[in-house]
């Protein structure tokens, strides 16, 4: 219904959240969460429907704009605008009708940004005397929590849940059980208060809940990152203060990350385009790479998260001839 309405992927996702939220207080009187197995839409189809709409929109400002106008001159004439129309008016679709730029990172952005994570890197300044010169040695934070992300394929707010209790290091796997949520705080008018409510609840999907495996790699970060913490600790992963770090500031430390490396910004979820791209390189098993991503669906998969990279494409050119 609201997807009708030209609601935007925001406040349909919160709609979703709050259905979710309400049914798992019913649990005990249903056989099981309605919203469990509902399929979230991909942004294409909320883009499109809003394109959709937007001659409807258009027709419906020069409706009110016209009432307007009858109303000035006080003619008596009356236009009928229904409160869908009015509605619509009021929505925000041309801002929202371009998809997200997918990044997958190459093998030298790779390498790049492993060197500045091991070796650091320098910002250049202006100095009082005019002069362009270079700060000292600046070492990103979560620096190898990123590559551990790069070699598991997890979200963030799955990444800023993540305990080390969750791991299984003997039989390299970890559980994935709770995301972070972001929630605005409202009055009891619904007013939005400027405060956000941070929880964590249960993964994006049913299917997200799972024991994921690892390769050798992602285990030997996490055990380096705990031999680091005081003994006896078992707590968070990435953390402030021992208290989960926030999303927000994971993605700003990996902007700052990607700056210093002189690599192309974008966001986390780079990280696991990513890996579901090298993963299906590796492999050419879709349905392991669906398996690894926790989709339900290979096709959205294929379609999403595996990228031809150029190196693949001139490899498999090299070789072919009509």
């Amino acid at each position: 219904y609201n997807l009708e309405r030209g609601y935007s992927k925001s406040t349909l996702k919160k709609t979703r959240d709050l259905l979710k939220e309400f049914f798992s207080y019913c649990e005990d009187d249903l056989p099981k969460n309605p919203m469990r197995k509902y399929k979230f839409y991909h942004d294409s189809v909320i883009i499109e429907k809003q394109k959709s709409l937007i001659p409807q929109k258009e027709a419906a400002l020069e409706k009110i704009a016209t009432e307007k106008g009858l109303n000035n001159t006080d003619c008596g004439c009356i236009i009928e605008i229904s409160d869908d129309e009015r509605l619509l008016a009021h929505l925000q679709l041309k801002s929202q009708t371009s998809l997200k730029a997918i990044h997958v990172f190459s093998d030298e952005e790779i390498q790049r940004i492993k060197n500045t994570i091991a070796n650091g890197y320098r910002k250049p300044f202006r100095s009082r005397s005019g002069n362009e010169v270079l700060s000292g040695l600046y070492f990103p934070k979560q620096g190898s929590f990123f590559l551990f992300m790069l070699n598991s394929g997890i979200r963030a707010g799955e990444a800023v849940a993540l305990k080390y209790s969750d791991f299984d290091f003997e039989n390299r796997t970890v559980r994935i059980h709770e995301t972070a949520v972001n929630t605005k705080i409202r009055n009891a008018d619904g007013t939005a208060t400027g405060q956000r409510n941070r929880t964590f609840t249960s993964p994006k999907t049913e299917r997200s809940d799972a024991l994921l495996h690892l390769n050798p790699e992602a285990i030997q970060i996490i055990l380096s990152m705990k031999a680091q913490e005081p003994r006896g600790y078992d707590g968070y992963v990435v953390h402030s203060d021992y208290k989960p770090l926030a999303e927000k500031s994971l993605y700003q430390r990996f902007a700052k990350l990607l700056s210093g490396a002189g690599v192309q910004p974008c966001g986390l979820h780079a990280l696991r385009h990513t890996h579901g791209t090298k993963l299906y390189e590796a492999t050419r098993d879709l349905k392991f790479v669906c398996q690894q991503l926790r989709h339900s669906d290979p096709s959205f998969t294929a379609k999403t998260y595996v990228h031809q990279s150029d190196k693949r494409t001139r490899e498999i050119l090299s070789t072919f001839i009509i």
